[in-house]
């Protein structure tokens, strides 16, 4: 089966050559790499028109700054493979990953899992299981809820193989209005149509974390209201897979819960202006589910103490208090 990788390049010109290599030394001689330079202000597109140049098999396209959502939706459109991969310009994959699953692909599957590594020795994030379904209906119900919950298994675009056709059948892209759980929402819409999936015990991707300047590590304030928008196609996905309708409210609650506490997460730990702060706080304090989410994270603090002033703010809604705190705890030198 031929393959499509896609690959989203934004301030990457000192990890995209790394990258590129990793997949160019195994990637089969019909495969395809596009390099989708997203409007990036260093050298990066440069770097993209070079590996066309050297190796046929790479596509580099150019667009305005979209965000990676933009950037996948763009490779897509352009990809012929059988097989789509997504691949981040700052990471590497890791040798077997086309000899293991394409065979799989081949047999039926419409997506295979696969582990990720952020350790120089390749030890998983994640141990899998080897597990072949016919669909999500059949998953074992404490393995689904642990991926949906307490894993980044259905998260991640990268740690997957797609079937290209399933994905042209359902018709789905990632949403550019998203800067945030774009990823999510397009896997939870895929998932919801799939068929046959394998999940793999192999470690075949290597994530990089040296890179500060990463989105992920940035201050922000868009996690509740874009897991808002990611509820239709979780809500959607949960049907699929069988759940009933009071397991998926439960679920559909527990995922904005969730999302509530990481919001609360990156306020607390990350510089940013005092103002978007304190509104953002005042946002999660208001709202009972998102409340509910962070006064259960505050209850797992291994600190009780530290944290006992905190649980006191949050229950009382507190905001601006804890926006004072919090600003003055991420001051910047």
């Amino acid at each position: 089966m031929t393959v499509s990788v896609i690959v989203p390049v934004y301030r990457a010109q000192n990890t995209l050559d790394r990258c590129v290599e990793s997949i160019l030394s195994q990637l089969p001689p019909d495969g395809q790499l596009i390099l989708v330079e997203d409007g990036s202000p260093d050298e990066s597109g440069l770097l993209c028109d070079e590996w066309a140049t050297r190796d046929c098999r790479v596509m580099a396209l150019h667009q305005k700054n979209g965000g990676a959502a933009a950037a996948r939706n763009a490779g897509l459109e352009a990809a012929t493979g059988e097989v789509i991969q997504f691949v981040d310009a700052d990471d590497q994959l890791l040798p077997g990953v086309y000899d293991t699953l394409l065979p799989l692909m081949e047999a039926g599957a419409q997506l295979c899992f696969f582990a990720c590594t952020a350790q120089e020795d390749g030890q998983p994030e994640e141990v899998l299981p080897w597990r072949e379904y016919p669909s999500f209906r059949e998953m074992e119900p404490e393995l689904l809820e642990h991926y949906l919950f307490g894993s980044e298994l259905f998260s991640h675009p990268i740690n997957k193989l797609y079937a290209a056709g399933l994905i042209r059948r359902i018709g789905v892209r990632f949403d550019p209005s998203l800067r945030v759980n774009e990823d999510i929402q397009f896997n939870y819409t895929v998932m919801a149509g799939c068929g046959p999936f394998v999940l793999v015990p192999q470690v075949f991707y290597r994530i990089h974390t040296e890179d500060d300047g990463s989105l992920s590590r940035q201050f922000r304030t868009d996690l509740c209201g874009s897991a808002r928008k990611v509820l239709p196609a979780l809500e959607g996905f949960l049907a699929s897979a069988g759940c009933s309708e009071e397991k998926r409210r439960e679920y559909l609650d527990r995922f904005l819960a969730q999302s509530g506490s990481n919001q609360y997460g990156i306020l607390a730990s990350r510089p940013g202006p005092f103002a978007a702060r304190k509104a953002a706080l005042k946002e999660l304090l208001t709202q009972p589910v998102f409340r509910r989410g962070i006064l259960d994270r505050l209850a797992r603090d291994p600190n009780r103490l530290l944290a006992l002033p905190l649980r006191f703010c949050v229950y009382f809604r507190l905001s601006g208090l804890l926006a004072v705190l919090f600003q003055l705890r991420n001051r910047q030198p």
